[in-house]
């Protein structure tokens, strides 16, 4: 399921890996850079709360807001799919299992004109 995700990010014409990218492309852009960090989620079974929230709020909505797509450019079949994300659901379920996520944060400031 990832892989498809990648490559229907790609056929939008967006990139999976910006965040690997941050740091130049806003140096580039002319920012004095705040900073660049990773932000994460990190949820396991020792804490259901976060667990049910990280994966059910977070990460199946945002998947599934690219199922219709992916599933009419053969990026990837029904079957696998419901199967992906039904497997994804069932971490947030008592045992559960673990779950990590990465994603970018960058802020920085354009220099304006000097007073």
């Amino acid at each position: 399921m990832t892989v498809c995700i990648c490559r229907h990010q790609a056929h939008l014409g967006h990139n999976s890996l910006i965040g690997r990218q941050l740091y130049p492309l806003l140096n580039q852009a002319g920012f004095n850079i705040r900073y660049v960090l990773p932000r994460w989620i990190y949820v396991d079974a020792g804490n259901p709360g976060p667990m049910s929230d990280g994966i059910n709020k977070i990460m199946v909505p945002m998947l599934e807001s690219a199922r219709e797509q992916a599933l009419k450019l053969g990026l990837i079949d029904e079957a696998t799919w419901r199967k992906g994300i039904g497997d994804l659901c069932r971490f947030a379920e008592p045992p559960g299992g673990t779950f990590f996520y990465t994603w970018f944060k960058g802020v920085g400031v354009k220099p304006g004109p000097a007073c």
